[in-house]
């Protein structure tokens, strides 16, 4: 049976409307870029073998809109994109937008060389959204970002995810989850619940808080409250 392929970027500004995708490759400038639009799903598909000489900087899936929109990416797989001299794959997810109750990431299989930052990022969410990240598989610990704007009020979920490998250079930064404002942009995170439940990643460490020279400072008070198989944690903050 073939698969349709999509090969140029896509835009979708279609405030308020319900957008799927269903069993569709992604590939050489199939790029997805969300303007508008009350729900998209994305499952079921293959992207792979993205054109990265546009710029230095690459993302996959890129969203810009002001207005809450519920993003599902469910039972795709995201092979190689391999980088140029010019640009790289950098980021697979990249929302920039309040993420709607009910958006999920789930059940993907992400290769090592998929990109090469992070797999999946969240930079905004509605309130009292929750927010689902299970069931994925990632060949290599580029994964998960939260990097919330504003003072989100939202709970995110991450169960049986798997990492097979860490990156043995810089083994402090790694892990499932890191959670880094959003420069000056994030006031805090206290409003927001993590739960993870059953994940399996090398190492000692699924999750950490980082906070550069350039972003609001995290502190004990200002990261989520993180619960892991049940139990809360203390969330080690790296600077």
């Amino acid at each position: 049976m073939s698969v349709t392929k999509i090969t140029d970027l896509v835009t979708i500004n279609a405030p308020g409307k319900d957008i799927v995708f269903d069993g569709f490759d992604f590939t050489d400038r199939g790029y997805v870029q969300i303007l508008g639009a009350g729900s998209v799903t994305i499952r079921n598909c293959r992207i792979y073998g993205l054109d990265t000489t546009g710029a230095v900087k690459n993302y996959w899936l890129f969203a810009n809109t002001s207005e809450p929109v519920r993003l599902t990416v469910e039972h795709c797989f995201f092979g190689d994109n391999g980088a140029t001299s010019s640009g790289s794959l950098y980021n697979m997810i990249e929302p920039h937008a309040f993420l709607a109750d009910g958006s999920s990431f789930s059940d993907n299989y992400f290769t090592k060389n998929s990109c090469t930052h992070n797999s999946i990022n969240i930079y905004g969410a509605a309130d009292d959204a929750k927010i689902t990240v299970n069931g994925n598989h990632f060949e290599f610990v580029n994964t998960v970002r939260f990097g919330a704007r504003g003072t989100p009020k939202c709970e995110i979920e991450m169960n049986d995810n798997i990492i097979d490998e860490i990156d043995a250079e810089y083994p402090e930064y790694n892990g499932l989850l890191c959670i880094q404002p959003f420069g000056k942009q994030t006031t805090t995170f206290a409003g927001c619940k993590l739960t993870m439940n059953g994940n399996t990643c090398p190492g000692n460490r699924l999750v950490y808080a980082y906070s550069g020279a350039n972003d609001t400072e995290m502190t004990q008070d200002t990261v989520p409250a993180v619960y892991i198989d049940g139990e809360k944690i203390t969330l080690t903050i790296l600077h």
